[in-house]
């Protein structure tokens, strides 16, 4: 409650938030945090990758339980909110960067009201549980709740 959620990926006009768990400078703007990386970069003429997004943000130690496991493997690491009426279509993520989202869906994250599709499978989650997701392979996110849907989301390239 102490953090202001930011809009993630600005561009689209969809009802999704973000609060950085780790930036480019330990800053909580979303920027170019959660933002597309490939628009971002094109738009500003700069060449971000996703390794880039390693400084824990004031937010990041109350997740310290679950990532610290993971501490030296993590990027772009956020809380993702979906409002209602929130989604992501259905895409695949960048399949050059050879990795795998880590989940921990934390409320409001199951069907019916939630669905979050992976190929033509609907997830069920436990709340507070870590997945690993190749979202390379086709997915999509959709709350038709009537609440917000909270999932931490991050990358892991393997930084060992």
């Amino acid at each position: 409650d102490q953090f202001d959620f930011v809009k993630y990926n600005p561009r689209k006009p969809i009802d999704r938030w973000g609060l950085s768990l780790t930036s480019l400078d330990g800053g909580m703007t979303g920027i170019p945090d959660l933002d597309s990386l490939f628009e971002y970069n094109k738009e500003h003429n700069t060449s971000y990758v996703e390794k880039d997004f390693i400084v824990q943000t004031p937010a990041y130690p109350y997740f310290t339980d679950v990532l610290h496991p993971f501490e030296n493997y993590l990027f772009r690491t956020h809380i993702l909110k979906l409002n209602p009426g929130g989604f992501f279509p259905p895409h695949r993520d960048d399949t050059r960067l050879n990795a795998f989202r880590l989940i921990v869906p934390l409320k409001n994250c199951n069907p019916p009201k939630v669905n979050f599709v992976l190929e033509d499978k609907i997830l069920n989650f436990e709340e507070g549980r870590l997945y690993f997701v190749d979202t390379v392979k086709m997915h999509y996110i959709f709350n038709a709740s009537l609440d917000p849907s909270y999932w931490l989301v991050n990358i892991d390239l393997g930084r060992a």
